[in-house]
């Protein structure tokens, strides 16, 4: 821009000392006409037309310089106007905007936004006070909850204890252990058992094979009687028991078909003859295939027998097996 300006000014009137101005070339032209208007009277007219020239060139050449004054060609004013175009530059590509409209708009948006944290500090309060009461509240919950196993503890403890010791576990001892976690705010629930009576430990850590089992079936009996469950399966509960054990366990299991459908299943002849129905599994030949069927009568007899003895069913076992059937 100011070298256009410049330019003008330079033709009009050059810098150079060599170069007449534009004005000085026609006043000097002025000055010849005018001395041939006695001789020649239409100089006259041609002088004073090449006058009125030069003066509006001198107006325009003033203006001109007027134009170069009034603009500012400060180096750090044009250095700043680039970094603002390079800036726009930037944020045209960074948000995707196409007019200076887009990105006006993209503007508002996150003064939007600003505007919205300026009650941040508000917002952070209120979420701290109402913490506050949600962790007080979870507190007064937790400890009525403990408050409340810790009464139910014992007598559940002493149910599970009484039906140990009819499944000949006559010494056995049974505690339900509830502590409180201050900390986290819960419970640490665990069982505590000793076979002896004596020093209880947690149940995983000192009950053995047939001790679990007993005690899981005591636990399911409980269960289900106050839970309403319409159907239980056992999967051999009775594992690592025998004889008179086996036999009570069996019992307890078939007492409890009294208020719903039990499903039993078991190794143990004392076990099998309790049931009401008896199904008997079995593999095909190859392996590869398995049925079950219902089996009574004397196929019953044959099959807890076999129980009894293995793969020879000697007389005594299917004596022993119609005597186990008989008594149920």
């Amino acid at each position: 821009m100011l070298s256009h300006l410049a330019g003008a000014s330079e033709a009009m009137a050059p810098s150079s000392e060599e170069l007449p101005s534009v004005s000085i070339s026609l006043k000097e032209a002025a000055k010849e006409l005018d001395k041939l208007q006695n001789f020649i009277p239409s100089a006259a007219q041609l002088r004073d037309r090449i006058e009125s020239a030069r003066l509006e060139l001198d107006d325009v050449l003033s203006e001109v310089t007027d134009l170069t004054a009034g603009i500012d060609s400060s180096p750090e004013r044009l250095q700043q106007i680039d970094d603002r175009i390079a800036l726009l530059r930037q944020l045209f590509a960074k948000h995707g905007c196409r007019s200076v409209e887009e990105l006006i708009g993209v503007r508002d948006e996150y003064g939007k936004t600003i505007e919205q944290t300026d009650s941040l500090d508000e917002q952070i309060a209120e979420i701290r006070k109402k913490y506050a009461e949600a962790k007080a509240q979870h507190l007064a919950l937790a400890k009525e909850l403990n408050a409340k196993r810790q009464a139910a503890a014992e007598p559940f403890a002493q149910t599970v204890q009484k039906l140990l010791h009819s499944l000949e576990l006559e010494r056995a001892s049974f505690k339900v252990v509830v502590e409180f976690q201050s900390e986290e705010v819960r419970d640490n629930v665990y069982f505590a058992f000793s076979a002896n009576g004596r020093d209880e430990q947690p149940l995983s850590r000192c009950a053995s094979g047939g001790e679990m089992s007993r005690i899981m079936l005591c636990l399911k009996a409980l269960m289900a009687k106050y839970r309403s469950m319409p159907t239980m399966i056992f999967d051999e509960i009775d594992s690592g028991v025998s004889g008179s054990v086996a036999d009570k366990m069996g019992s307890m299991i078939c007492s409890m078909g009294e208020d719903m459908q039990v499903f039993a299943i078991t190794h143990l002849p004392q076990v099998a003859a309790k049931g009401n129905a008896h199904y008997l599994v079995s593999k095909s030949s190859d392996g590869n295939a398995s049925s079950i069927s219902r089996i009574s009568g004397e196929e019953r007899v044959m099959e807890i027998a076999r129980m009894l003895s293995g793969s020879s069913i000697s007389q005594a076992a299917v004596a022993n097996a119609r005597e186990l059937l008989g008594g149920n």
